[in-house]
């Protein structure tokens, strides 16, 4: 409450002046957070002698033993893989609070984490592979310290989306290797519409005739648009059309968005179809006029031989045009993978693929992702049957609103 001095309170004329109201103005105010050590005195019962009996239980803790909390558990998880703050600069921070806090303990409270957060991971990857559409990419990380392998080697993370529906799926595997085994491994049960590139791993999947793969036409838009802006002159003109056709796909599909399945199926077959066919016509006609090393003519040659795939979502109403949702989740990644560069071991790699899981899950579905943390931290050293993880694993879906 601001006032004028006493002695201000008066009109020109001599007048006492008295309040008539208020000028109301809001400002944001911030408070740094603050840490502090909780006792707990668990009481020992015994006999009149004095001989020692029972004592009351501990606190159900994630970590046996630690000194961390559940809330200072999800700070750490979420300030690195929710804000992408490594590991080293929470150290700093928590000097500056006055807080010994190694970047050392914090990574392996992280491991220690991840470890028990597994059960809670299997049910979302069982709930995953159970969906009729899934996509699927990949992105580059490092790992320092693996077995046969030198520091600079490239290793891999994949991501693995549910893209449609009320309550969608993340995950994120980490694997040394992009080979087609380790897709063949992800996929293993999997039997609906897998969305993917056109990298050449994926091939093994269509040997199950219960796997449909359909293919990402933001890729296919991609080549012809590199080929339009940094290729040479003389392609200029093919991308041109190519960007056209496209333009006028992905407006129509944009115009599709609050309609039904059906309503989408029904509408793309009437209008996309003969924009596709049209544009198959014209890349075949002129596809031979680009050289095939070309900016213009890699993007013929990647149209031409993914077309049946790019064309696979026009089979269902449910079905998304691109893989945009998986390449936006697996952004998130790249993201914190600018900032600390690295993992140190694979077990870190390993944590690193169940936290972006957990967090990216949460945020998809508009979950508050400290207070999900938070309260999985506290409930997983509490469960015991299967029904408990099934109940943590709806939090992170949204499925179920935190307490």
């Amino acid at each position: 409450m601001i006032e004028l001095p006493e002695s201000e309170r008066f009109a020109q004329d001599g007048t006492p002046l008295k309040v008539i109201g208020h000028e109301i103005s809001e400002k944001l105010s911030y408070e740094p957070a603050k840490t502090k050590v909780i006792v707990y005195r668990r009481v020992k019962y015994g006999v009149e002698s004095g001989g020692y009996e029972k004592s009351a239980p501990p606190v159900p803790s994630i970590i046996p033993k630690g000194i961390a909390t559940p809330e200072l558990l999800a700070s750490v998880v979420v300030e690195k893989y929710g804000y992408g703050l490594p590991l080293y600069r929470q150290e700093y921070k928590f000097d500056q609070m006055g807080v010994d806090l190694s970047r050392q303990t914090m990574a392996r409270w992280v491991v220690k984490s991840a470890e028990a957060c597994m059960p809670v991971w299997n049910i979302l990857c069982d709930r995953l592979l159970d969906n009729f559409y899934v996509s699927c990419d990949e992105t580059h990380t490092q790992v320092l310290k693996e077995n046969g392998r030198k520091a600079e080697s490239k290793s891999w993370m994949w991501v693995r989306c549910v893209p449609t529906g009320k309550n969608k799926i993340v995950l994120f595997d980490y694997d040394p290797h992009r080979s087609a085994e380790v897709a063949k491994k992800l996929f293993e049960e999997f039997k609906g519409y897998l969305q993917v590139d056109g990298y050449a791993s994926y091939n093994i999947l269509e040997k199950d005739i219960e796997v449909v793969r359909i293919g990402c036409n933001m890729h296919g838009r991609r080549y012809f648009e590199s080929a339009l802006t940094v290729g040479a002159k003389a392609g200029t003109t093919f991308a041109e059309v190519a960007m056209k056709f496209y333009q006028d796909l992905y407006s129509h599909e944009e115009r599709l968005r609050s309609l039904t399945p059906e309503e989408r199926h029904s509408l793309r077959q009437e209008v996309q179809v003969p924009i596709w066919d049209k544009f198959k016509e014209w890349a075949d006609a002129n596809y031979q006029k680009a050289p095939p090393k070309s900016k213009i003519g890699k993007a013929f040659g990647y149209f031409r031989s993914e077309y049946k795939y790019l064309i696979g979502y026009l089979q269902e109403g449910r079905l998304e045009m691109d893989n945009g949702f998986a390449e936006r989740a697996i952004r998130k990644f790249a993201i914190g993978r600018n900032n600390w560069m690295f993992a140190d071991t694979e077990a870190g790699a390993n944590a690193s693929a169940m936290f972006y899981s957990l967090l990216v899950t949460a945020k998809v579905n508009d979950v508050n992702i400290y207070e999900a943390m938070k309260y999985l931290f506290t409930e997983i050293p509490k469960a015991t049957i299967l029904e408990h993880y099934e109940e943590l694993a709806d939090i992170i879906m949204g499925i179920t609103q935190l307490p």
